[in-house]
């Protein structure tokens, strides 16, 4: 029964924080009896009062505010951590600039102290990572020893300062003095007269006068210098972040720390069933305690780039020739641009992993490190995958290191202020960089900033972009939870990034403290009385450390969870409103999240993905949890579907955001294919169209085959300046079967080099093997030994017409680099007209040579180059013997386009797919479309098939054929379907109950996208230009031929008389006097 529902998770409160009392630290209780006692002992010493509750009653006053105010603290802070926060913000405030420079430009701009501070820094983190007790004394003296040299430095150097700073005010007052005498003067002797005429000045009346005459007679008011105001200007952006070079696919920190960072996709997680939920946490459980030490999952939220879209489209268009498409692509960019509202967001996941330095030895050498780096990178590749997740693999360093550049150029560079992409920067830096030849172009000169601002204590500006950062705090999380109990935090919307960031501790200290802090609580318990709120926190403080303890001792793990959330905001206004909506959704959610004043700067160092969290932020804001909650955090959870170069879907039903997916890239999708699965009257056709025309817009070539009602395709086929083919018996359309179309010789030369051939296979051989397949379905009895004598027929057809197995017998000897003419059906039926035992093929081949369909035998009269291509097989619709064969013919002349080339992405449309698998129809047929689906990908391409009649679809061989090409999907569209076709889809896709009620709910043009770990419910969006070529309503296209009549011009007749064009409307008749042109007063 557990299975069916989902899991709770309880966190304990912290339990080795120290002692506390009331939920209040004892730090803060020391400091609230100091500020009690010292102004209230003053008080009582010196005040002198009669009256002695009067006395004690002042003393109250006095004392109580500042008591509860130390009490309170400051942002999770005591007064003195405060104060001491204070002072190292004001102290090391920042303005940051991207500079490239020699070494000794920089020597000379850094702060005189940089070498001891480095070595400050240094051994900060040699002592974090150091476990040796012997070896961290040493060093923490030596730490001691450096901080001490450095503030007598710097208290020297604050001296001399402070002495050069006297000196030159004393002058510049001097300079002052001499400048304002005259003007001086002239005003004690104005004080001097209004006085002897017995007017009384006042001290702000005679200041006055001076002033009225300084301005009067002294041409410039000298002031003296300004003081310093404390924000350091003498460090660059690339001195300042902590990376120091990308190699082997690892991050290595100027600390000296090896990072991993994978890239994770999402899935829909509230839309997993219970059992899947449970299954999940379990196995990100098993993740987390598989990681090393410190690991840090990051995910970034950012507002949809539409206008990155639209740019690559514009670049599209710059390219493109065909007229009537960049018309459509126009209209395109519209619909992205009228669709990307506020909530189109695209969302990003990482996975970051530490090197745990506690391992290494004086012996180990950054190879070794880089080695276990990476089993622990397959380690959760493996985990991940069991979460359903999948992680993005690079087919080479370079790509993957390219990514990385762009993670930190994503998070650096939002929104993009300076209008540069990765791209761009690159190109920036190495022009930077041309300037000193000896210094070269170093990592961080791509990923650093053009300006980062340092210097607020509320947030922080990088190139003109606000940054606010907030932190959950360690009282803040809730007690019970459910599984991704972040998730609507992560979610939250476009410009909210959320860092997490977990630190396992030994399970042998933590049993060992676990142990103490019950034996502690229960001494304190022991005296007290049962009814205090005391004896309640000490009673909840053993309760959370025996949770601790059992969990333990059942083979948990103890982790420290921190959690930051960045708000970004273009301005301080917004950012500011933005921050207190996440306030208000957090305490919405029964937690808290506060703003990290004070510490903006180390929670900036800290969202950054080298898994290394700020020691401030950690200790307002770490919770102790065991594997199970820790598990339940589940963060790669996302309702969001779209990919940098997708195309669009539609818009989310959820929220609005913009579905996008790009089924091309293969870092993230096993393969291109995809299938649509809706009822009549569903607009399963509608969404076939609006994807075909937007892949063909998105610079790929189309392919779409219509079985039936294939003129539905035919507007939009015109619109875009497609080549529409009907094949039919009758029709002026032919394709040639027998004709073996001339291939891209570059294509060809680029496959033989891709996989390292030096021969050729016979094309002819090839051909003839496809023609023998299309003898199968127009003759499903066929035997051995007809298709035997079919072969030698073919190939004496073939050899008529001077072509042979030998490829350059194909090439046309009176027309250099052209092919020879092809034969055609009608060729091979007369050549098998002498054989006897030929005569029953060539009864079944009459039709399409000397019947109706003659037109099969003749030679192709299309294009067949186009990039959009419709292939509408209506006429043989009726003819369940000869739609197969058609559809075979367009399949085949389509496969021979889609291996041409391999580099080009192609994606073939099947439309009503269940004619070639549905009952009674051709083995062979659906054998040759289900090696379509499963080899397409190999190719560069990308098959979606469209279905209605699930029950034909699933009919032929028990369903095998069906249920192997919905296999073969990356991705499916599940529109509105009939209660029996429900079932059907159930029983063959393994859908949950909550994905069973979506679709019983959609709407006519909503869909469920499913596969690959998502279910997205969405709307399909189309322009009205779009709409018009798609739409088969009969209202909308009596409305379009309405539009149609209007636009049209008719010529001026004759007008009507008044009374006549009264009596035609009357009569609802159209009015012959064009609007505009010529008016009647009635």
């Amino acid at each position: 029964m557990e299975e069916n529902r989902s899991r709770a998770y309880y966190i304990p409160a912290n339990v080795f924080d120290g002692p506390s009392a009331f939920g209040i630290a004892a730090r803060n209780w020391v400091e609230a009896v100091v500020l009690a006692v010292i102004p209230g002992g003053l008080f009582w010493h010196f005040a002198n009062f009669s009256d002695l509750s009067i006395k004690i009653i002042l003393m109250m006053i006095l004392t109580i505010p500042p008591a509860a105010f130390a009490l309170i603290g400051y942002n999770g802070e005591s007064l003195t951590q405060f104060v001491k926060t204070y002072l190292n913000f004001r102290k090391n405030r920042l303005v940051l600039e991207y500079t490239i420079e020699d070494d000794e430009e920089a020597v000379q701009r850094r702060s005189p102290f940089f070498e001891l501070e480095n070595q400050i820094s240094d051994l900060q983190e040699q002592i974090h990572n150091t476990k040796d007790k012997g070896q961290l004394k040493e060093l923490k003296t030596q730490l001691k020893e450096r901080k001490k040299e450095l503030r007598s430095n710097q208290a020297e150097l604050k001296k001399a300062e402070a002495e050069d700073a006297a000196q030159v005010k004393k002058e510049q007052e001097a300079k002052r003095k001499k400048e304002t005498e005259h003007a001086d003067s002239l005003a004690e002797k104005e004080i001097q007269r209004r006085r002897e005429e017995g007017e009384k000045l006042s001290k702000k009346q005679i200041k006055a006068i001076y002033t009225e005459y300084r301005e009067k007679y002294v041409l410039e008011m000298p002031s003296a210098p300004n003081g310093d105001d404390g924000i350091q200007r003498n460090i660059s952006v690339q001195e300042y972040l902590p990376i120091d070079r990308i190699e082997d696919r690892c991050i290595v920190t100027k600390g000296g720390r090896f990072i991993r960072i994978l890239a994770v996709a999402p899935i829909n997680f509230p839309m997993l069933s219970a059992e899947q939920q449970n299954f999940t946490v379990d196995q990100f459980a098993l993740l987390i305690r598989s990681c090393p030490v410190n690991i840090q999952i990051k995910t970034m939220a950012k507002s949809a780039d539409v206008e990155g879209f639209i740019e690559k489209m514009q670049e599209r268009i710059h390219n493109e020739t065909d007229e009537k498409c960049i018309t459509m692509m126009k209209d395109y960019i519209n619909t992205l641009r009228s669709n990307a509202t506020q909530n189109a967001v695209s969302r990003q996941f990482f996975l970051v992993l530490e090197y745990d330095e506690s391992q290494s030895t004086r012996n180990t050498t950054d190879k070794d490190r880089k080695r276990i780096l990476e089993n622990a990178v397959t380690r959760a590749k493996q985990q991940l995958k069991r979460c359903n997740n999948m992680v993005y693999e690079f087919e080479n360093e370079q790509d993957e290191v390219d990514f990385i550049y762009n993670i930190f150029f994503s998070q650096l560079e939002r929104f993009n202020a300076y209008g540069m992409n990765y791209y761009d920067k690159v190109e920036y830096a190495y022009a930077q960089a041309a300037a000193y030849p000896n210094r070269g172009v170093q990592a961080v000169d791509f990923l650093s900033p053009i300006n980062i601002d340092l210097t607020s204590s509320q947030y922080v500006v990088i190139d003109g972009v606000y940054y606010g950062y907030m932190y959950i705090p360690s009282s803040g999380y809730r007690s019970n939870v459910w599984g991704s109990w972040l998730f609507n935090a992560i979610n939250a919307g476009g410009g909210i990034d959320v860092d997490i960031f977990f630190s396992r501790r030994e399970r042998d200290k933590v049993r060992s403290a676990a142990r103490r802090q019950i034996n502690l609580s229960a001494a304190q318990m022991h005296d007290k009385n049962t009814n205090t709120d005391s004896f309640d926190a000490l009673r909840s403080k053993a309760q959370s450390a025996q949770y601790i303890k059992d969990g333990l001792a059942n083979g948990e793990d103890f982790f420290y969870i921190t959690t930051i959330i960045t708000v970004i905001a273009m301005d301080e206004e917004t950012l500011f409103s933005r921050m207190a909506q996440i306030t208000a959704m957090f305490e919405d959610m029964d937690m808290r999240c506060i703003p990290a004043n004070y510490h903006q700067e180390d929670a900036f160092l800290g969202t950054l993905p080298l898994c290394k969290v700020p020691d401030s932020i950690f200790a307002l804001g770490h919770r102790n949890m065991l594997t199970s909650g820790a598990a339940a955090l589940y963060p790669f959870a996302s309702y969001e579907l779209m990919d940098d170069n997708g195309i669009l879907f539609g818009t989310n039903v959820t929220n609005g955001s913009l579905v996008m997916p790009d089924l091309f890239d293969t870092a993230k999708y096993k393969s291109a294919n995809m299938y649509i699965l809706g009822s009549t009257g569903a607009g399963k056709t509608y969404n076939l169209g609006t994807q075909a025309l937007r892949t063909r817009e998105s610079g790929k070539q189309v392919f779409v085959i219509a079985p039936i009602k294939g003129h539905e395709f035919q507007r939009s086929c015109e619109a875009i300046g497609g080549q529409y083919i009907r094949m039919g018996p009758g029709s002026p359309h032919c394709i040639n079967i027998m004709e073996i179309r001339k291939r891209d010789e570059e294509a060809v030369l680029l496959n033989r080099l891709l996989d390292g051939i030096d021969f050729e296979e016979s094309i002819l051989a090839e051909k003839i093997s496809s023609l023998e397949t299309l003898f199968e379905i127009m003759a499903p009895d066929i035997t051995n030994e007809e298709e035997q004598l079919l072969n030698g027929h073919i190939v004496e057809t073939y050899r008529k017409f001077g072509i042979t197995d030998d490829n350059d017998s194909l090439y046309d000897p009176l027309n250099p680099g052209e092919y020879r003419q092809m034969p055609t059906l009608k060729d091979l039926f007369l050549q098998m007209e002498n054989d006897s035992q030929m005569n029953r093929i060539r009864n079944i081949m009459s039709k399409y040579v000397t019947g109706s369909a003659k037109n099969f035998s003749e030679q192709t009269n299309v294009s067949l180059d186009n990039p959009y291509i419709v292939i509408d097989l209506t006429p043989l619709s009726k003819n369940k013997k000869m739609l197969p064969i058609g559809m075979y013919i367009a399949l085949n002349f389509i496969w021979d386009k889609i291996k041409e080339d391999r580099t080009k992405n192609k994606r073939l449309f099947i439309d009503e797919i269940w004619n070639l698998m549905g009952k009674g129809a051709p083995p062979v047929a659906a054998q040759f479309v289900l090696e379509i689906f499963k080899t397409i990908r190999a190719f560069g391409g990308g098959a979606v098939a469209c279905t209605q009649e699930l029950e034909d679809f699933f009919a032929l061989d028990g369903g095998a054929y069906g249920k192997a090409i919905l296999n073969a999907c990356t991705l499916g569209m599940i529109m509105k379907v009939e209660p029996v076709a429900l079932k059907l889809i159930q029983e063959n896709l393994d859908l949950e109950q909550r994905e069973i009620d979506i679709i019983q709910g959609l709407e006519r043009g909503q869909a469920l996208i499913v596969g690959s770990g998502n279910s997205v419910a969405v709307k399909i969006v189309a322009s009205k230009m779009e709409h018009d070529l798609l739409t088969t309503s009969a209202a909308d296209l009596t409305s379009i031929f309405t539009e149609k009549l209007q636009e049209k011009k008719v010529p001026e007749k004759e007008a009507l008389t008044p009374g006549e064009q009264l009596s035609a409307v009357r009569r609802e008749r159209p009015q012959r006097i064009p609007v505009g042109h010529k008016k009647v007063k009635l």
